[in-house]
């Protein structure tokens, strides 16, 4: 076949992509992916749906400096590692501000300085920008190849909805990190507090003990994960209180510290003062989070006022 041939080829493959495609590349691109699975099979359907040599996604980790970092190549039928580079001297730098880059070919000879176009014999680009729900660039998807590209409606609205599906991605694992990064932060701070911490599920199971209500309780982290209920830690004629109590706090009614009797692990009794509130998840009631005090000397300075 000739080079001409293969041109013209290409150009036809890209002008007849149909809305259909476009529906079903959205949908194979979706289907049960996450993460980077999805960002690989979004490149992936997309190289060999548009019939081009390469697309990559990137996720803009320093807007100032307009660095990218990528998070899935695939060029010439294979996964490439991922790298990190400016969008200074590259087609990608047109993207933060205007959103969208189309170069139908020659695209090497606007930007003779890229190394990626170089690398991979470039001829033309397209390439359109990822938005927060706040409208803030957060990352590029691209496509490239060695022979002129063709764009279309079916194309652009297709691009559109696969930049829409990435951006939410990329929110969602950002959001994922934020939140492990807020509960390790939480973690080492009641780590550090010399009371007993204790979260129950709505069930009454313990689902978190910090170092110091282990200690309180005798208990281990995997009794927690066997499961203990936090009504096996009392005695039965405190259990109904604590239950009430439980849906109270449940419901985010406010009430004074509850004191009970503390059955340790090896059976020793322990007076304790609990202060508990919900935790609540998107406005929902999912558990209690409760501070521990061992008020043993309290209640031997008590003892010790009545018999006097």
């Amino acid at each position: 076949m000739s080079i001409e041939q293969e041109k013209q080829d290409n150009e036809l493959a890209t002008s007849n992509f149909s809305y259909e495609q476009a529906v079903n590349t959205v949908l194979a691109v979706t289907c049960g992916f996450s993460g980077t699975d999805f960002f690989k099979s979004l490149v992936r359907h997309l190289t060999t749906g548009l019939g081009v040599r390469c697309a990559y996604v990137g996720e803009l980790i320093d807007p100032s400096a307009l660095i990218v970092q990528t998070l899935a190549i695939y060029n010439n039928g294979r996964f490439e590692h991922n790298l990190e580079f400016r969008l200074f001297n590259t087609p990608c730098e047109i993207l933060p501000q205007d959103g969208v880059a189309y170069f139908p070919a020659g695209v090497q000879e606007k930007f003779p300085n890229d190394p990626i176009l170089k690398e991979m014999n470039a001829n033309s680009y397209y390439g359109i920008s990822l938005q927060d729900a706040f409208g803030d660039k957060i990352g590029i998807l691209i496509v490239l190849d060695d022979q002129p590209f063709r764009l279309s409606n079916p194309i652009e609205v297709l691009f559109r909805m696969l930049a829409d599906r990435s951006a939410l991605e990329i929110e969602r694992i950002r959001a994922e990190k934020s939140l492990m990064l807020s509960e390790d932060k939480y973690k080492s701070f009641v780590e550090l507090m010399p009371q007993g911490v204790v979260e129950i599920d709505t069930g009454g199971y313990i689902t978190f003990l910090n170092t110091h209500a282990l200690e309180l309780s005798g208990y281990s982290e995997e009794d927690v994960r066997r499961g203990l209920n936090v009504l096996d830690t009392i005695p039965t004629d405190q259990q109904a209180l604590m239950h009430a109590n439980i849906d109270l706090a449940l419901k985010g009614e406010k009430r004074e510290p509850s004191e009970y009797t503390l059955i340790r692990k090896d059976g020793r009794l322990v007076p304790v003062r609990i202060f508990s509130a919900p935790v609540f998840e998107d406005g929902v009631s999912v558990g209690i989070r409760a501070i521990i005090l061992d008020i043993t000397i309290e209640q031997r300075l008590k003892d010790l006022e009545n018999k006097e």
